[in-house]
């Protein structure tokens, strides 16, 4: 009786350490926010820079209008004014919640951000703002920051990683399609 219980003590023993090992597996990887940079005028988030480029505003608008319509799908509906010199478009992006235990990755909803690219004679300026999670109301990308909120949730973490990714991969497509020299397509044969 008693080699008995010694067995059954150690395999419970040995059953609780797997049961340990399983559980880490599937504990949540720690996100951290990243630092999204936010308008002192308008305290939004807010990505903004002003970048030299070569040329008049009139090429370098088109240029830009040019990565534009090459960068978005679907860019003739996004786009929501054109005039001399700047434009604005009105686009969106889908973001995930983390995986869950299973592994698996399911929509947490859409972005939709106003993105303006205004010229003058040598450069160009982007700006990025206005940015929110569509929902039954908007629910402005603010309210992901304030961790001491009552309406946190931990998952905003993850959804602003993504957003802050998203948008420097866009910054990125911009400033490359603008430092690339156009190749003037000779008319000779």
């Amino acid at each position: 009786m008693k080699s008995f219980f010694n067995y059954l003590t150690i395999s419970l023993l040995l059953l609780s350490v797997n049961v340990n090992l399983f559980a880490q597996k599937t504990i949540e990887e720690e996100i951290i926010a990243p630092n999204v940079p936010i308008s002192a005028e308008t305290k939004l988030v807010t990505y903004t820079e002003v970048v030299d480029s070569k040329g008049t505003a009139t090429e370098i608008n088109e240029k830009a209008l040019n990565w534009f319509n090459s960068y978005y799908k679907n860019s003739a509906n996004i786009l929501r004014k054109n005039e001399d010199g700047s434009f604005t478009g009105h686009p969106r992006f889908k973001i995930l919640n983390q995986k869950d235990k299973k592994g698996i990755e399911t929509m947490a909803g859409t972005v939709v951000y106003d993105i303006n690219i205004a010229s003058k004679d040598g450069k160009f300026k982007y700006e990025i703002t206005n940015i929110f999670l569509t929902q039954a109301t908007k629910f402005p990308i603010e309210r992901w920051i304030d961790k001491n909120s009552a309406t946190y949730q931990k998952s905003y973490d993850y959804y602003l990683l993504q957003t802050d990714n998203n948008f420097k991969e866009v910054i990125k497509s911009l400033k490359d399609f603008m430092a690339s020299t156009s190749v003037k397509k000779s008319e000779e044969w």
